[in-house]
């Protein structure tokens, strides 16, 4: 059913609504319910009281190639995967990567490469081309996210060459680690590379690039493995 939906919007945006068949469970409920973080802009976030997004339009789009609604229900990052396998939600989509690790627990309906990169204040500029030269810098991540375990590999590194070590402060949402940067409570912010470069160019007076992109891989739109229907 996703992969249809997405051949659809990518090819034929003026296809009418409902030229999907949904899945029994979701037609019944007239919905499809998304698990989404969305305090990361420009995938997903608010303007004002309203959430927009890219992903917000790809999971909006989606529902109604399914001739449903589309229903997004806040969780933290760290728990979006624990949520679906708890069936409290029909999928993820939340600018997810599509790792291994995470592969064995869900499937993957893949649909943006993104890399990962920093930003900086331009008060306390700096730039680095390897995660490794943030020897001794602190930086923000978001818990559960790939950047964070990248930060946590380049410390393995670090210790092995017996330099000092990344210090990692993580920040329940992006926003807050944004936040924390703005207040100067860390010396870098590394984001998805969509996330940094919205940052610097809503703030273009106090922010810039640290750092090149890293680590392009797949974003994907997850589903339960007990849920094939849904990714047919």
């Amino acid at each position: 059913v996703l992969i249809t939906a997405f051949l659809l919007t990518s090819t034929a945006l003026a296809s009418p609504s409902g030229s999907i068949k949904p899945p029994p469970s979701i037609a019944k409920a007239g919905q499809v319910n998304f698990c989404m973080d969305w305090t990361n802009p420009p995938e997903e976030f608010h303007n004002g009281p309203t959430l927009v997004g890219s992903d917000v339009d790809i999971g909006r789009r989606i529902a109604s190639l399914l001739g449903v609604k589309a229903q997004f229900n806040y969780l933290g990052f760290d728990g979006l995967i624990a949520a679906l396998i708890g069936h409290k939600c029909d999928a993820i989509i939340s600018g997810m990567n599509d790792t291994p690790q995470r592969a064995k627990q869900v499937n993957f309906v893949d649909y943006l490469d993104i890399g990962q990169a920093m930003i900086v204040t331009r008060q306390h500029y700096f730039h680095v081309n390897t995660l490794a030269q943030l020897s001794g810098k602190t930086v923000s991540s978001q818990s559960g996210t790939t950047e964070y375990e990248e930060l946590q590999q380049a410390n393995k590194v670090l210790a092995k060459a017996h330099k000092p070590l990344i210090n990692i402060k993580l920040y329940p949402t992006g926003s807050d680690g944004e936040e924390a940067l703005r207040l100067d409570k860390v010396d870098a912010v590394f984001d998805e590379a969509p996330v940094i470069a919205y940052y610097v160019k809503r703030f273009p007076k106090i922010y810039t690039f640290g750092s090149p992109q890293f680590f392009t891989e797949p974003v994907g739109i997850a589903v339960a493995k007990d849920n094939p229907a849904l990714t047919s």
